[in-house]
């Protein structure tokens, strides 16, 4: 629902950056984990394996974030 929304919203690059988001972050906890069981150690986890400047932190954890609204 979250990548219907942003497709809906924003143009293609933003969708095309959140999917891509979306699946390196599930590849990263692997498709067996839940929504519900998700901790903010599986998202530090992740973007502590990436070399970001804060604000790309920022963002990659919100796209996170506002999957899971």
């Amino acid at each position: 629902l979250y990548l219907d929304h942003v497709q809906e919203k924003h143009v293609p690059e933003r969708y095309r950056h959140c999917r891509e988001r979306l699946q390196e972050f599930k590849d990263h906890v692997g498709g067996h984990v839940r929504a519900r069981d998700l901790r903010a150690k599986h998202v530090d986890a992740w973007i502590g394996k990436k070399t970001l400047s804060q604000s790309s932190e920022r963002l990659y954890k919100s796209i996170i974030l506002g999957a899971l609204n």
